[in-house]
């Protein structure tokens, strides 16, 4: 699992997500416990902006409402060439 800070508010509505046992007791009704820190999500939760949560594979709608914070996950930007065209 990848750890990622939200950006905005985002909405999960099904597999497994990895957060801190404060965030956990919180949403103790929507989510079971399957391993240290990793639990599944029962019913749909959300998370508002600043939280740390940990995904394995994020949709591109949710990944773009969050930032990585795993090193390995910090990519230069891609060069965009310039098109030439000729005459």
């Amino acid at each position: 699992m990848k750890q990622y800070q939200t950006t905005s508010i985002i909405s999960l509505y099904s597999g497994r997500v990895g957060m801190s046992e404060a965030q956990a007791l919180r949403r103790t009704g929507v989510v079971k416990i399957v391993g240290k820190g990793v639990y599944e999500i029962l019913s749909p939760l959300r998370f508002k902006a600043g939280e740390v949560i940990s995904l394995d594979k994020p949709d591109k709608v949710t990944l773009s409402k969050m930032v990585c914070l795993d090193p390995a996950e910090s990519r230069p930007k891609p060069v965009v060439k310039k098109r030439v065209i000729k005459k």
